[in-house]
């Protein structure tokens, strides 16, 4: 069987499956992320915005996997079932769907075992958690059959959050208007990245350990490393959740939507940095490569910048480094901004949530905390960092869907 083989880009440290920018992030991230969006349910249609974004960046990188290799029908659903798995996003069984419909299992799935370790089990009133991969199989399906963009549609009519034994979707003919093809890359950028003059950190020699690992999904579709599940995400449906959601706000709210959707979005940042970052330099691969590198604690900011730079999300590099008092991170080819620029056009305001969140997030977890003493990320080590005085906070200084050449992130203590 023929599958989708993907790739590591340097000079844009990006890498790619068929064109389509994928990106490393864990179920902290992924499951709150959504929560947010899913708590502004009073006044928008959440689902829409999560299943229709996840169904477009499927679609497009089926139909072009699809339009480059002959595959026979049976081909194509083996090939949708094993990029789920691949990506860390679950099984899936799709023997009970065809082109006219009918139902997918997924026994494994990220989100549910996600949202179960982190959140527990959902209300009987809500929908399933699985929002992402109805999404995903809808426009699956779409490619394979050789339909336009919007013809499935598919809801989770089972979920084990919800206590039911197996994660169940119907597939039906939906046909629905508006969708649009994924942005794919972008507007990215190029650039060499080398190790930093101020540190004894390689990261040249990080970026090719870490992004040789073979870090992909088991048999249950699951991928569990550095303390956490992992999933090779789509980099575009964060992009496109997060900004339609933000613009939903704005037709709902003005103003006040616009900030409780940044406020939202750069938390979960925060929760991505503290889980991921902070697992990252607890982990037996930080001890074994990066930490005898390591002579100052400046020296585990650069080591864990040097980690960001093999997640797909583009290159950073530390601009500016006052112990215990200010980071200035410089972003190029970031994703949230390669995909703004060709989706939404130019901003009015910045639009780095992930890196406002992240870059606050080094610094506290560095040195407002201590990571050096491998404490437990645990919620009340979540408060001491991110809600207590003296905290690091981001403030974005540069955009470039502003029309800025890159992204400027400033990090600051703040004594509120």
């Amino acid at each position: 069987m023929k599958s989708i083989v993907g790739k590591y880009i340097n000079d844009r440290n990006a890498y790619l499956m068929q064109e389509e920018p994928m990106i490393f992030h864990c179920h902290h991230y992924n499951c709150f992320l959504q929560k947010s969006i899913e708590s502004t349910s009073e006044y928008i249609n959440v689902q829409r915005i999560l299943v229709d974004s996840a169904q477009e960046v499927s679609y497009s990188i089926f139909r072009s996997f699809f339009d480059t290799n002959e595959l026979n029908a049976a081909d194509k659903i083996a090939a949708i079932a094993e990029l789920h798995r691949y990506c860390g996003y679950g099984t899936l069984d799709l023997s009970g769907a065809n082109e006219n419909g009918g139902e997918v299992s997924s026994n494994s799935n990220h989100y549910v075992e996600g949202w179960l370790t982190k959140f527990g089990k959902r209300n009987e009133d809500e929908s399933g958690v699985a929002l992402f991969t109805a999404g995903f199989i809808a426009g699956a399906l779409d490619a394979a059959y050789d339909q336009e963009l919007g013809t499935f549609g598919a809801e989770q009519i089972s979920c084990k959050t919800k206590g039911d034994s197996e994660n169940i979707f119907k597939i039906t003919l939906e046909h629905k208007k508006g969708l649009k093809p994924s942005p794919q890359e972008g507007t990215y950028q190029t650039k060499t990245m080398t190790n930093h003059p101020d540190s004894g950190v390689d990261y040249l020699g990080i970026r090719e350990a870490l992004t040789s690992m073979d870090i992909v999904g088991n048999e249950e579709g699951l991928i569990s490393a550095f303390g956490v599940m992992l999933t090779r995400m789509f980099s575009n449906y964060y992009v496109l959740i997060s900004f339609k959601f933000l613009n939903k706000m704005n037709e709902e709210m003005g103003e006040d939507g616009v900030q409780i959707a940044e406020e939202l979005l750069i938390e979960a940042g925060h929760i991505c940095a503290f889980n991921t970052f902070g697992g990252i330099m607890e982990s037996a691969e930080w001890n074994g490569m990066i930490k005898p590198m390591l002579k100052t604690r400046e020296d585990w900011v650069h080591g864990i910048v040097a980690c960001c730079n093999t997640l797909g999300w583009g290159h950073y590099e530390v601009k500016e480094l006052i112990p215990n008092k200010k980071l200035v991170l410089e972003v190029t080819s970031g994703y949230e901004n390669n995909a703004f620029t060709k989706t939404f056009g130019k901003s009015e305001r910045p639009i780095s949530f992930l890196n406002i969140g992240g870059g606050a997030g080094i610094m506290n977890l560095i040195y407002h905390g201590d990571i050096t003493e491998a404490p437990e990320l645990n919620e009340k080590y979540y408060n001491d960092l991110f809600k207590t005085k003296g905290r690091f906070v981001g403030k974005q200084i540069s955009c470039r869907s502003m029309g800025d050449s890159s992204d400027l992130i400033s990090v600051e203590r703040i004594d509120e």
